[in-house]
């Protein structure tokens, strides 16, 4: 019995505003869905038909958890 994911992997850079870079890592599962994470972000994963919608989606999440975890001094 498999683990659900194929071999297929492949790793991307996503640059945040500011010239930040997060390796995005993704991996095919056997249904052919992508899953993309960013490892540096805890618990920002996502999932997508196409690994260009699994892209999409893990970079919307990881902006969320930028900003919830950014704190604004005035």
């Amino acid at each position: 019995m498999g683990s659900g994911l194929e071999s297929v992997r492949a790793f991307g850079v996503w640059t945040h505003g500011g010239g930040v870079n997060f390796e995005i890592e993704f991996e095919r599962e056997e249904d052919g869905r992508w899953i993309a994470e960013i490892s540096e972000l805890p618990g920002v994963m996502a999932c997508g038909a196409t690994q260009g919608e699994a892209e999409a989606a893990v970079e919307a999440l990881a902006l969320r958890a930028i900003a919830d975890t950014t704190i604004v001094q005035v």
